[in-house]
C-alpha cells in the first residue's frame, strides 16, 4: 500500500481482500508505467509485476469470498447472517466442506448456486 507522503506514519488495519486489491492495482501500475523496455531485466520486472497483479486479483476475490462466507454462515452478529434453516441444502453441503472446496465451487456459494430470498435478504431487497 502506498502512502501520499511515501512513509508511513500510522498503522492502516485493512482486511485480506482490501491488501490484496491495493497490492494487485499497485502492480498493475508498475506494469503499465514500464513503457520503455531495453533490458533483458526490464522484461523480468514487467513480467513479474503482471504476474503479480495477477495473483494478488486472485487472492482478493478468494479472500473476499472467505469474507462473505463467514459474514452469512458464521457471524452470527452480523447484519447479513442466513440461519441455517433458511438456507439451501447444497449451501449446507459446501460449508460442511469449506476448506476442501476447490475456488470456483466456493464462488459459486454466493453465485449461480444461491436462490433469490437469500439475495434479498442479503442486500435488504423486500
Amino acid at each position: 500500500m502506498k502512502f501520499l507522503t511515501g512513509k508511513r506514519k500510522s498503522t492502516v488495519s485493512i482486511n485480506f481482500f482490501e491488501q490484496h486489491l491495493a497490492q494487485s492495482l499497485d502492480e498493475l501500475q508498475k506494469a503499465t508505467e514500464s513503457k520503455d523496455l531495453h533490458t533483458h531485466e526490464d522484461y523480468l520486472l514487467e513480467w513479474c509485476s503482471s504476474s503479480a497483479t495477477i495473483l494478488h486479483s486472485f487472492c482478493a476475490i478468494d479472500s473476499l469470498v472467505n469474507f462473505l462466507a463467514y459474514e452469512y454462515f458464521e457471524n452470527k452478529n452480523s447484519d447479513w447472517y442466513i440461519e441455517p434453516e433458511n438456507r439451501e441444502f447444497i449451501a449446507e453441503k459446501q460449508l460442511k466442506d469449506w476448506l476442501k472446496t476447490p475456488f470456483e465451487k466456493r464462488g459459486d456459494l454466493f453465485g449461480r448456486n444461491s436462490n433469490l430470498r437469500q439475495f434479498q435478504k442479503i442486500f435488504g431487497i423486500k
